[in-house]
């Protein structure tokens, strides 16, 4: 199988091109299998050094991304996609601790699912997140609050007219905050925001997900902010506003 990450031309709309990014040849045949099969274009990229130009070349409609690949470790591979791109990232690991979990959310991926895996799960969470990165019909258009502004049609954020880069999960989280600014959410309902197949998540997941939303509209300059309360959960607030 020979790593290719062009686009195929007339491809149909609901076609997604995918990079699988594994370097056993037992993982990447299955999961090129299944991906055609649900009418999906895999292209497997064997070494994390080619991932970067790749996404950058191809522009991909998802990521499927091992931790462990030569020439660049899976984490470093993620840091660097989301440095020029909100393409979504489901991410591969055989490290089951949840401290191994959360450094990948924490390096921008949307999900991750451990090895060894069940290939129908694998598209199953592709088609959760690209609802998510795709955004919910019936809803308002257009949220705001001081200076940032969510376009749930384009699937754009900005802070202050500047394009703010957000992984799906974070747009569902930023969308849940902005629908009714300085209310506090508790971390359930940003879980049941961000994850809406009923799965069961950890408070530690949400709080990495809430942590890389704060820290994003801070390396912007933003005037509001996303504000933990004690016990409770989360909200956005003006950063000049007692929390």
């Amino acid at each position: 199988m020979k790593d290719d990450v062009a686009r195929p031309v007339n491809s149909p709309v609901n076609e997604l091109l995918v990079l699988v990014v594994e370097d056993e040849p037992k993982y990447a045949d299955v999961l090129c299998a299944y991906l055609t099969r649900f009418n999906h274009v895999p292209r497997v990229i064997r070494d994390g050094s080619a991932v970067v130009s790749a996404v950058a070349e191809a522009d991909p409609d998802f990521v499927i991304l091992d931790l462990n690949l030569p020439g660049q470790d899976g984490l470093a591979v993620c840091r660097d996609i989301r440095a020029i791109s909100d393409v979504p990232i489901l991410m591969l690991t055989g490290r089951v601790t949840e401290f191994d979990r959360l450094a990948g959310l924490e390096a921008g991926a949307d999900d991750y699912v451990c090895k060894p895996f069940s290939p129908l799960e694998i598209m199953s969470r592709i088609s959760v997140i690209m609802r998510r990165a795709r955004g919910v019909a019936n809803v308002e258009p257009e949220l705001r609050f001081a200076d940032v502004a969510l376009n749930e049609a384009q699937h754009r954020t900005s802070v202050g007219g500047q394009e703010l880069t957000l992984t799906p999960v974070e747009f569902q989280l930023l969308r849940l905050l902005l629908s009714e600014p300085r209310r506090v959410f508790s971390r359930d309902d940003m879980a049941s925001a961000a994850y809406r197949d009923a799965r069961v998540v950890s408070v530690k997941t949400i709080d990495t997900h809430a942590r890389n939303l704060r820290l994003k509209l801070e390396s912007m300059d933003s005037v509001a902010g996303v504000q933990s309360v004690y016990g409770v959960g989360y909200k956005i607030d003006n950063h000049l506003d007692p929390a």
